[in-house]
């Protein structure tokens, strides 16, 4: 099937975290990426009872491709993007509570991501 934008990949991990009190849902093709969100968010606990936060978050399959380093943000209205190069980056959709990633698997091995996991979570919460 053509899929130029990888639209219908398969995100067959979940997991519901709680950072900054928030109900957040994971939705990732990585375990790797649960095992970072589980130390970022583990000990967080529900502490709002509003309409949930959604992370989906892509790890590709291009094991030679090298590690994010540097992160570049920007903004307008609700939009908002995080950006190392073109194969590390999320976008968040603010007033949704909504935010889309794909990473190399070296960036998630490296763990550098935790920060950027952090970082899209605290942007979409403070918007609610």
């Amino acid at each position: 099937m053509f899929d130029p934008f990888c639209y219908s990949i398969e995100l067959p991990h979940e997991k519901v975290y709680y950072p900054f009190g928030f109900r957040m849902r994971v939705v990732t093709n990585s375990l790797d990426i649960l095992q970072v969100a589980d130390e970022s968010w583990s000990g967080f606990p529900l502490l709002f009872d509003d309409k949930s936060l959604e992370l989906r978050l892509v790890v590709s399959d291009d094991q030679q491709a090298p590690s994010a380093f540097g992160l570049i943000w920007r903004a307008q209205r609700h939009l908002l993007t995080l950006q190392s190069d073109q194969n590390n980056f999320a976008i968040c959709d603010l007033g949704k509570g909504f935010a889309f990633g794909w990473f190399v698997p070296a960036s998630v091995r490296r763990r550098a991501n935790k920060m950027s996991l952090q970082e899209i979570s605290a942007s979409s919460s403070s918007m609610r």
